[in-house]
């Protein structure tokens, strides 16, 4: 699906007057390389950002003990492995890779609000540990449509190694910004609700690239057909 789009936006791209169909296809390919780019950055930004500081979360805002809150923090990425079999599960119903990773990321973006609303309230400590896991699960979802579908989806267009290492390498991007960004946040605001609200707004950008792209693969399939 979402190379039928890169084709149909090289044929009627917004992006570039050129008359080249070859350098029209390159950009293209580049938009989308970007849009994935970002999809990457975001996604381990979260993903690693809450599996990274869940044991340091729930001791400074429920006094857990640290053995409790480590023993539930390793227990986080054993649901990497039920996230890549939802993206897989969804992925026959939603074709554009585009599309199915933005709907991850509007669950996500969910799950980070209520989570907010849980730590505001000072609600139970297990609900929240629930609605960490679920994001967790989400963002691994994405990790894998990002590193795994997409390159092998889009073989054709550009070397699936080459694209699968660039995209891993802005997920390692996302996981530094998650390790060290997120804790001088918390040391500025001396608040995790801060983390929350910016989180969410990640998942929030990531949602909106999505619905953008959808609309703009729309109205250029649109002019292919009328032409």
């Amino acid at each position: 699906m979402f190379k039928q789009n890169i084709d149909v936006l090289a044929e009627n791209s917004t992006f570039t007057k050129t008359k080249n169909p070859k350098k029209k296809l390159a950009n293209a390919l580049v938009v989308f390389i970007v849009i994935m780019a970002v999809f990457a950055v975001c996604d381990n930004l979260i993903k690693d950002g809450l599996t990274t500081w869940v044991p340091t979360i729930l001791k400074d805002l429920y006094s857990l003990p640290d053995n409790m809150s480590i023993l539930l923090t390793l227990l986080l990425p054993l649901l990497g492995t039920f996230g890549s079999l939802f993206a897989i599960v969804v992925n026959k119903k939603i074709k554009d890779y585009t599309m199915l990773t933005a709907l991850f990321y509007a669950i996500c973006a969910v799950l980070l609000v209520l989570s907010l609303v849980v730590v505001k309230t000072h609600s139970s400590w297990i609900i929240l540990i629930v609605l960490f896991g679920l994001a967790v699960l989400t963002m691994h979802a994405v990790n894998n449509i990002l590193t795994s579908m997409v390159p092998l989806f889009m073989r054709d267009k550009i070397n699936s190694g080459l694209l699968a290492g660039l995209l891993n390498g802005f997920c390692y991007l996302g996981s530094t910004i998650s390790s060290y960004g997120l804790a001088k946040i918390v040391e500025a605001s001396n608040s995790w609700s801060t983390v929350f609200v910016l989180l969410s707004i990640g998942a929030a950008v990531c949602i909106a690239i999505g619905i953008v792209q959808y609309f703009v693969s729309k109205k250029a399939n649109k002019n292919k057909k009328d032409n």
